[in-house]
């Protein structure tokens, strides 16, 4: 089975829109991100600031002055004001695997397989489970690894030969970059946002908040701002051959 068939000017008014959309809402999710990694690397603590206040930080912008307090748990009073970032991170990763579908799913003869490295139809050549595989491999290591760095950067090495020993360079490239992303959304849906989510319900129904979720959503959190800057480099290079290719 070869490519889908789609005229091209359809194709590429998609590649478009969904090009400059994914770009957009993941300036939004990468700029916040990077922000907060500021703010926590930015925060000071006073001796006469309550307990439960991990520090504060005035900052100015756009001609405004700001004062910025991080609590360690969640406060009853602030609840009905919380804003959550969690779609910024959802449109990204929805965006970015529409993207992969559009330009090397659909174009997989031309973008996705080799047949010099292996013999595969479009439709064998997907490998989105990969990506969900990924996930599981790294959050378990997340909860079980006392070696994690060294076991995932070896996994994550195994991982990316064996995308290229099944699709092209260049479409085993961007899947490195998917799998990373699919991580880093995840880490958000599944770890972040739910330990935050039952903090703010331990507030609402009397309970003491349980500061451990906050700690594996900040963790998370660094994982996410390490894998930012490589996830970047592989969407806006996957069109420069010296990146993936090989010499002869």
């Amino acid at each position: 089975m070869g490519s889908v068939v789609i005229d091209p000017y359809v194709t590429d008014w998609l590649n478009l829109l969904v090009r400059w959309f994914h770009i957009l809402v993941g300036a939004a999710w990468i700029g916040t991100s990077l922000y907060f990694k500021w703010l926590n690397n930015s925060l000071r603590h006073d001796e006469d600031m309550p307990e439960d206040v991990g520090g504060e930080v005035w900052s100015v912008h756009g001609g405004g002055f700001y004062q910025v307090r991080k609590y360690k748990v969640a406060l009853k009073m602030m609840l009905g004001m919380l804003h959550w970032f969690e779609w910024e991170a959802c449109l990204t990763w929805v965006s970015g695997i529409c993207l992969v579908g559009l330009v090397y799913h659909l174009g997989a003869d031309v973008y996705l397989t080799d047949p010099s490295v292996a013999q595969l139809t479009s439709g064998q050549a997907l490998g989105l489970g990969s990506l969900v595989l990924g996930w599981f491999i790294y959050g378990g290591l997340c909860k079980t690894s006392a070696l994690f760095a060294g076991v995932a950067l070896t996994l994550g090495a195994l991982e990316a030969f064996g995308y290229s020993e099944v699709f092209s360079a260049r479409g085993a490239y961007i899947h490195v970059g998917a799998l990373l992303g699919t991580c880093m959304a995840a880490n958000v849906f599944f770890v972040i946002i739910p330990g935050q989510r039952a903090m703010v319900t331990a507030m609402n129904t009397g309970f003491a908040p349980d500061p451990e979720k906050g700690n594996a959503g900040a963790l998370r959190s660094l994982h996410n701002n390490y894998m930012t800057l490589p996830v970047l480099f592989i969407m806006v290079s996957n069109y420069y051959p010296m990146t993936y290719g090989t010499i002869p």
